[in-house]
């Protein structure tokens, strides 16, 4: 089941989750289903079947299943979107400007607690390093520290486990072998 909605001249569309393609979803199809698929491909770990548009209204998809989005690439002049099955649901939400749309969105889907100072401040990881091991992962912070550059958090990537046994949280003890200290 599709259904179809006219693109205005100079309407542009953004939103859909977690993306790895351009900002703008003008042109874009994105296939909606949550998987590991690692940050290579259109896929992505963080699907939100929702998008909003400069005219100030948004869309929700009603689907926790498969959602197709043609952002105006199958259809020009079209937004379309499109569910497996013969029904499909969804919630066209306006307001004033793009930030009233999003505050009725979250206002339908529930608005998350603040969190906390720490969350906010500079991030590293190592982005899958080839040659993962403490000594990696310190020289990444070491450097940091030297260039004085404020540091909240390290992300650990799957790494740190033995390779090929990246579900058992267990630390690789030939890269790691004191991680109580390292930590």
């Amino acid at each position: 089941m599709a259904e179809y909605l006219t693109t205005d001249i100079g309407e542009t569309y953004y939103g859909l989750g977690e993306r790895f393609t351009a900002f703008v979803k003008n042109g874009q199809k994105v296939d909606m289903w949550n998987l590991d698929s690692g940050c290579s491909s259109e896929m992505s770990h963080k699907n939100v079947p929702f998008f909003v548009s400069s005219k100030n209204y948004g869309v929700l998809v009603l689907s926790y299943g498969k959602v197709s989005f043609e952002m105006g690439s199958e259809v020009a002049e079209c937004a379309q979107f499109s569910v497996p099955g013969e029904h499909i649901a969804y919630c066209v939400i306006g307001g004033e400007n793009l930030k009233d749309v999003v505050s009725a969105y979250t206002g339908i889907t529930g608005r998350p607690a603040m969190p906390p100072a720490w969350s906010f401040g500079l991030w590293l990881s190592t982005s899958f390093a080839t040659d993962y091991s403490e000594e990696t992962v310190m020289s990444f912070i070491d450097k940091m520290k030297a260039y004085d550059i404020p540091l909240s958090v390290f992300h650990f990537d799957c790494f740190w486990m033995k390779e090929f046994q990246w579900t058992d949280f267990i630390w690789d003890k030939r890269m790691f072998p004191n991680p109580e200290g390292l930590l």
